[in-house]
């Protein structure tokens, strides 16, 4: 298992961001709360106040060649707003594969037939 993934972004600098496994609890509260401080409109305004939090607690270094010695995301709001759009992008993605470590799906009847589901089939 790998630990950080480093991701080139569109402006030539680099983001190191660690693995989803690699989340801790103070991760998840951190994401849970800022999401809930949102007040998101809507579920899609929610979803994308969740992926930028997952990946803001996922960065561990960054280099950005228009933002030199920038604060790491997860404590400073300024950095994060800073970044181009193509970058904030390009980080969202990959630290999407988060959201399921942070907010697992609900397991339901319907699904005890799909392979690894966390719903055990029922005897019939």
């Amino acid at each position: 298992m790998s630990e950080c993934q480093t991701i080139m972004l569109p402006s030539g600098g680099t983001a190191t961001l660690r693995a989803p496994e690699m989340l801790r609890g103070r991760d998840k509260s951190i994401v849970r709360r800022r999401a809930a401080a949102a007040q998101a409109e809507n579920a899609q305004e929610l979803g994308v106040v969740v992926e930028e939090e997952i990946a803001r607690v996922l960065v561990q270094a960054w280099d950005l060649p228009y933002r030199p010695g920038a604060g790491l995301p997860v404590d400073d709001q300024d950095a994060w707003d800073a970044l181009t759009i193509a970058d904030q992008d390009a980080i969202v993605a990959a630290a999407r594969p988060a959201i399921p470590i942070i907010f697992p799906p609900q397991a339901t009847p319907d699904d005890a037939d799909i392979p690894g589901s966390p719903t055990a089939p029922t005897s019939g």
